[in-house]
């Protein structure tokens, strides 16, 4: 009774129960011969075009082949070595894998297709760990908080730091110095602002981005010979390059004195050629009344060429000077005025 009970509700579904079986997945009634479950959608599988071709590490142990998965086409005869070989010949690798590249043995890889399509999760691993082997596990290094992996942030930390402000091209070739830092490879070889750079190292420079050249090809810890021109006349000093990452550099706010103030306008200052001289200074413009400068006699106009025991040259540098000297303390200021040379001693103020 139960037999012609099945058959019958075989019948009424249009299905023969000879030709009957189940989806694996959701087990609803399916036609032998079909590629998907009509009701979840399950592929069902069509044989051995289901499987991706199958690669080989040249070197490595053979493994005897992978039966079909259970879920595939049923009835589905499996997949022999000699017609996987045949259907899908396979090319020798340029150079073997050694046997310390890897440290477990590949079997034939299968990876059977998913509900939705796409490889299985072995065959990604396998090619994962394929790839580790060949590049020695390089493709995954850290990448560094500077910005680049590694190496990168050791190239920086090896560049030679030469301790100027920053740099202007001259009119006669060369590079000018716009300023010195504080305690820097530059300051310490006695360079100033207003220098001219003509040679680094031997090598002559033509422009800012020569000297920078130079500079990032030279060592870190190098003794070198800078050329330069001061006041009209060629010298020359030694100077030792320091790491970029070892500078700290110096900010005068963070002292507990702070900063210097003079009282004068740092917008309105000029770098000038004294008269009749090979000189440049810097001219002040708006000296602000009732203000450490003004009382102490510095008046618009004047061409300051020192200050605090530091030749002036450019603005950045007078005003990096006047930020460095110590508040309450008192400086001497070198003044050109109406071609007469005066030395005015400032009592320094605090800038708040």
């Amino acid at each position: 009774m139960q037999s012609e009970n099945q058959a019958a509700e075989t019948k009424a579904n249009g299905v023969e129960g000879s030709e009957a079986l189940r989806c694996p997945s959701c087990h609803a009634k399916m036609i032998r011969g079909m590629r998907f479950c009509r009701l979840c959608g399950y592929r069902l599988g069509e044989g051995i075009e289901e499987y991706a071709e199958t690669r080989r590490f040249s070197g490595m142990p053979s493994a005897p082949p992978v039966s079909a998965p259970p879920h595939t086409a049923v009835n589905a005869a499996p997949w022999t070595t000699a017609q996987q070989q045949q259907q899908y010949p396979v090319t020798p690798t340029a150079a073997p894998l050694s046997p310390s590249a890897t440290t477990t043995s590949f079997q034939t890889i299968k990876p059977r297709a998913c509900a939705k399509g796409g490889m299985s999760w072995a065959f990604w691993v396998a090619i994962s760990v394929a790839i580790v082997a060949a590049t020695g596990g390089a493709i995954f290094k850290p990448i560094s908080r500077w910005g680049g992996n590694d190496q990168r942030a050791a190239s920086n930390a090896a560049r030679s730091f030469f301790g100027a402000d920053n740099f202007e091209d001259a009119d006669d070739g060369g590079t000018m110095i716009t300023a010195v830092e504080s305690q820097s490879p530059a300051e310490r070889a006695g360079l100033i602002g207003g220098d001219t750079i003509k040679s680094f190292d031997g090598h002559p420079v033509e422009d800012e981005d020569a000297l920078r050249k130079l500079l990032a090809a030279t060592p870190v810890g190098k003794t070198v010979e800078v050329g330069y021109v001061r006041d009209g006349e060629t010298k020359q000093a030694m100077l030792t390059t320091i790491s970029q990452r070892a500078y700290r550099g110096v900010d005068f706010s963070d002292r507990p004195e702070g900063e210097g103030f003079l009282g004068i306008d740092p917008g309105d200052l000029e770098r000038v050629s004294v008269p009749n001289t090979k000189i440049h200074g810097v001219q002040l413009g708006d000296v602000y009344r009732n203000r450490p400068g003004y009382l102490a006699g510095l008046r618009d106009g004047d061409i300051i060429i020192g200050f605090n025991e530091h030749l002036i040259r450019t603005e950045k540098e007078l005003l990096f000077r006047i930020d460095e000297a110590l508040p309450d303390s008192t400086v001497k200021a070198v003044v050109m005025r109406g071609g007469e040379r005066l030395e005015i001693l400032v009592k320094m103020g605090r800038d708040d």
